[in-house]
């Protein structure tokens, strides 16, 4: 449940907290007894009592709670998707937060999921357009990248149209991208039927469903082209995205495991059920997983050019004292003083060294110890610095 936030004009919900209520029966899961967590679990005022939710079969669309009926559609819902999330607003101003510190609303995770050059791209109505002006796009088509009657065909892995018969690709990976983002977008259950080196079949995982398209290799150039489409679905959303693997997933929110060393499984299968769609905790963990070997990854080549960064600096700032101390292939330690620093303390500072280190924390398991001077404006002047090993019995 969000609470506390606020509805931008796009019904975008911001600001807010976002909390776990418990689990209840389809009996239990009335108006009453969610306004009284609302109050007294979550300690809202009795004013926070407008309450909203985005309907699987339309996750763009958001829907108000006025009674139990509806709180009986999304109990049942719940009960098949195993959880339902609800959003939370004033019911005299539902665009004025409550608590405004807070930021939990689901704009900056949009953002990732658009900016991604792999995962979501597309419009809401699949046509990857933005709104905006596109004859500049058109005068830059060449030839080679548009059909005869001037419709551009040729679509890039960053942006694409809506599906279309004859429709060409740079490759099939390039394909594949786009049927990826697809199917986050309009949060399909796809599958491929058959998918090679010159073919991709795709389906809809609703055996009922008659969403169809294949794509292959066209046989007078190393294109690949729509063969066949039929692009009208029949199902209902189920919530679940099998083309969401675990690396897409780690792909999206690899910068949010970065900031944060301790964003946990659960914590990102939230985020993406707050967006309609159910991943297995099992296949969020793999995600974090991924997330930290890429970043051990990362920092072996960082470590590995450390005697690159040595002789740079030595070239590029003559007179500078730089040490690097390696044990077999493992570092142990490492220091900088620049010659331009060492000579204007030594000029204009006052004879007087503070001494200062920090714990690097994480991966690092390390010291950083800094040498300062003070300037003639009274102003710290660094001189040093170094990366130690941690203080223990042989050092």
């Amino acid at each position: 449940m969000f609470t506390g936030g606020y509805w931008s004009p796009n019904d975008r919900y911001l600001g807010g907290e976002s909390s776990r209520v418990g689990t209840f029966t389809v009996e239990e899961f009335k108006m009453r007894r969610v306004l009284l967590i609302i109050t007294e679990q979550l300690g809202y005022e009795d004013n926070m009592k407008k309450l909203s939710w985005f309907p699987p079969e339309t996750p763009g669309t958001k829907v108000d709670i006025e009674d139990d009926e509806t709180m009986d559609k999304i109990a049942h819902y719940g009960v098949g998707f195993g959880a339902a999330t609800l959003y939370v607003v004033r019911e005299d101003d539902p665009y004025i937060g409550r608590r405004t510190g807070w930021n939990t609303s689901l704009e900056d995770d949009e953002n990732l999921w658009m900016e991604n050059p792999d995962v979501g791209n597309v419009g809401e109505d699949g046509d990857g357009s933005s709104g905006g002006d596109s004859s500049d796009e058109a005068e830059n088509v060449t030839e080679d990248e548009s059909s005869g009657d001037g419709r551009r065909t040729n679509v890039d892995d960053k942006s694409y149209k809506k599906f279309e018969l004859g429709q060409e690709y740079m490759s099939i990976d390039s394909f594949k991208n786009a049927l990826h983002k697809y199917a986050v977008k309009k949060r399909r259950d796809i599958k491929y039927k058959k998918s090679d080196s010159t073919r991709v079949i795709a389906i809809c995982s609703n055996g009922k469903c008659p969403w169809r398209i294949c794509a292959s290799i066209n046989s007078s150039s190393p294109r690949v082209v729509v063969r066949t489409l039929q692009e009208e679905h029949n199902c209902t959303w189920q919530g679940k995205v099998t083309l969401l693997t675990y690396s897409r997933i780690s792909e999206i929110y690899i910068e949010e495991f970065r900031l944060n060393p301790y964003f946990s499984a659960q914590q990102l299968q939230e985020k993406l059920l707050a967006r309609n769609i159910n991943v297995p905790w099992s296949k969020c963990e793999r995600s974090r997983l991924d997330c930290l070997k890429k970043f051990d990854r990362e920092q072996d080549e960082q470590f590995s050019r450390l005697f690159d960064y040595v002789y740079e600096l030595k070239r590029a700032n003559p007179g500078s004292t730089v040490e690097l101390v390696v044990k077999g292939t493992e570092f142990e330690k490492f220091y900088v003083c620049f010659g331009a620093l060492k000579s204007g303390w030594k000029a204009a500072c006052r004879k007087i060294l503070h001494l200062d280190g920090t714990f690097l924390k994480w991966r690092m398991n390390g010291m950083l110890l800094v040498a300062c001077g003070r300037d003639p404006n009274d102003q710290m002047f660094p001189i040093a610095w170094g990366i130690v090993e941690k203080e223990n019995t042989p050092n």
